[in-house]
């Protein structure tokens, strides 16, 4: 998952290189939630990140960013989506979400199991 993790922090910088040529009046933030799954351990809680337009900052924050757990293969991004809209802090603007998953959710619904 770590090389996964390198590759989105990579993207994420050459994104807002292309974005910064392309638009140099405009200001561009980036932010991050790297979803967990406390649904099935409470330990496991979601790691965000705030919008920033400092991408080294970004970078590292993404670096830091450890792949633990698993176990089963569905994860809580129904409550990363939560933490998108009540722990980022938004600003006047355009919004863009750029999701990113590795699995299904919980429930009969998202996965074919009635698992939470």
């Amino acid at each position: 998952m770590n090389e996964w993790i390198d590759a989105a922090a990579d993207r994420c910088l050459n994104i807002s290189e292309e974005l910064k040529l392309k638009f140099p009046h405009l200001e561009f933030y980036f932010g991050g939630i790297f979803y967990r799954d406390p649904i099935d351990c409470e330990e496991d809680v979601h790691d965000v990140f705030d919008l920033t337009n400092r991408m080294s900052e970004l970078k590292d924050n993404f670096r830091n960013i450890k792949a633990t757990g698993g176990g089963d293969e569905p994860e809580d991004w129904v409550g990363a989506y939560e933490k998108a809209i009540n722990s980022i802090n938004w600003k006047d603007g355009t919004k863009l979400v750029i999701y990113i998953a590795d699995s299904a959710a919980h429930t009969q619904e998202f996965c074919g199991n009635e698992n939470h």
